[in-house]
């Protein structure tokens, strides 16, 4: 489990925002709810250990996260930022192929499943195009599915339908739906797309005031 108790987050001396106590348990679905400027991505990058100026406590597991080392953290908790963090001189197979292969995935499971989710979302046609070839919201979708096939414990997700068409945002809901009954996932979401948080049936919502 994650929990976050008495959180302060600051952006040098100004403080952004604070959570009195927000957690998020293994198959949970839980939005961040609040409008723009809240600090809905600033909770993520806390959460994520790739912000560590706060006040407060996050835990994983009980054990805080300042005592955990980054490189096993993110083994168990995935985050999928708004940059996406493609490498721009790999193509999309390869890049995906990598990120599975550098965390001890079967090289033959990993092309099998890597083709099938490219498949699902409409992406296998392209996989052999670089970053810089394909939209942003092809882009969105390689972002995506390079964190959920790594089957994280946790996943934060943030902004993730903001470039998605209805069609590859329904894909992606029925990913997260399959991800969390199949794996035990949880799954954090920062979104101010009312279609696609409406669309999401089992989710909980926290909202930042």
């Amino acid at each position: 489990m994650i929990e976050v108790n008495d959180l302060k987050i600051f952006d040098k001396n100004r403080k952004i925002c604070e959570v009195l106590k927000l957690t998020l348990k293994s198959s949970e679905i839980k939005i961040l709810s609040g409008v723009s400027g809240s600090g809905k991505t600033s909770i993520l990058r806390v959460i994520s250990k790739e912000n560590e100026n706060y006040i407060g406590d996050v835990f994983f597991n009980n054990i805080n996260i300042k005592n955990i080392n980054i490189k096993e953290y993110s083994k168990n908790v995935g985050y999928l930022n708004q940059t996406y963090d493609l490498f721009f001189n790999m193509n999309i197979f390869d890049q995906v192929y990598l990120t599975m292969i550098l965390n001890n995935f079967n090289k033959d499971e990993s092309v099998c499943v890597i083709n099938k989710m490219l498949n699902d979302f409409q992406l296998y046609d392209i996989k052999n195009k670089l970053p810089n070839e394909i939209s942003g919201g092809q882009r969105q979708k390689v972002a995506f599915i390079k964190r959920i096939l790594l089957k994280p414990r946790f996943i934060l997700l943030d902004e993730p339908s903001s470039s998605l068409d209805l069609d590859s945002k329904k894909i992606m809901i029925e990913k997260i739906i399959e991800y969390k009954n199949n794996y035990n996932i949880g799954f954090l979401i920062s979104s101010h797309d009312l279609d696609f948080i409406s669309m999401i049936e089992e989710k909980t919502i926290y909202n930042i005031k």
